[in-house]
């Protein structure tokens, strides 16, 4: 995407005057580039690390109702590595070093078990944002779910070629989410 397309679109999502809306732009932008399940997590309530309350929590997905019942409903997201992950950093980064660590050992036998469910699910690549937190009791998180039949290694590439423009959108989404 050039700078000419990204702008405008980065408009649109500044200027949206609903939670939908600003999600809907950004998310339909993603599934263009293979990711048409997301995940976006919000709260303004984290508790000694943790998100606090999940009923507390702004929980976004384009995900269906199973995947809704199983990943948020029942606590499950807590149990996966990427979880870890967006709790402890911010930033970007693609789930290869999941599978790498999952192939090493060095998964807690909670999150292995965490992966292989996913796997089952057809939750295999994808990618992470973990936004920077604007207060020490906010954090929230964006998870890109490659389509099925996206390799790792795939991701990578589009990950590499468009990480400035994905985080750009990213970003701005959570921005007007949150404000």
């Amino acid at each position: 995407m050039s700078d000419r397309d990204l702008l405008p679109l980065l408009n649109r999502i500044a200027a949206s005057g609903t939670i939908d809306e600003a999600w809907d732009l950004a998310t339909g932008h993603f599934a263009k580039l293979g990711f048409k399940r997301a995940n976006y997590g919000y709260t303004r309530f984290r508790h000694l690390k943790t998100i606090g309350d999940p009923d507390d929590a702004l929980f976004l997905t384009t995900c269906d109702a199973e995947f809704v019942r199983r990943y948020f409903q029942g606590g499950f997201f807590a149990k996966t590595p990427v979880f870890r992950w967006a709790e402890r950093n911010s930033g970007s980064c693609t789930w290869t070093w999941v599978k790498e660590a999952l192939e090493k050992g060095m998964l807690s036998p909670e999150e292995a078990e965490a992966v292989k469910q996913n796997a089952m699910s057809g939750v295999t690549a994808g990618m992470s944002v973990s936004f920077p937190d604007a207060s020490s009791r906010s954090k929230g998180a964006l998870g890109l779910i490659a389509d099925p039949g996206l390799t790792h290694v795939e991701v990578d590439r589009i990950y590499a070629e468009r990480r400035d423009e994905i985080m750009a959108i990213a970003n701005m989404m959570h921005l007007t989410i949150v404000h």
